[in-house]
């Protein structure tokens, strides 16, 4: 049976800062360069790491700095979603502003 790796990427120009979470519990922390070869090199390590899993990632969909990432991600048949970062940003806002007594 596989397991379900989330793998969560915060996209920028020049890296991706990466949060890998399996059982609900955070694995690894990472940081690799924007670039194919960096992220060819990261799907080796998820690969051979966690092996016979599912790969799930969630990016934001951030100007044009995530094409290269979607593309090898789509490439390799892996499971995806952008997130949109105008969404994002509006829940942290409710998420911050939030008084204690109504968190759960």
């Amino acid at each position: 049976m596989s397991k379900a790796v989330f793998v969560g990427v915060d996209v920028s120009m020049d890296k991706l800062d990466i949060s890998i979470t399996l059982d609900g519990s955070t694995y690894d922390i990472m940081s690799i360069f924007n670039n194919s070869q960096s992220i060819l090199g990261f799907f080796d390590y998820l690969q051979n790491t966690y092996k016979k899993s599912d790969f799930y990632f969630g990016y934001e969909a951030t100007s044009n700095y995530m094409i290269v990432l979607q593309k090898l991600v789509t490439e390799h048949n892996f499971k995806q979603i952008m997130i949109n970062p105008y969404m994002m940003s509006h829940l942290s806002d409710e998420v911050l502003n939030s008084s204690v007594e109504n968190v759960i």
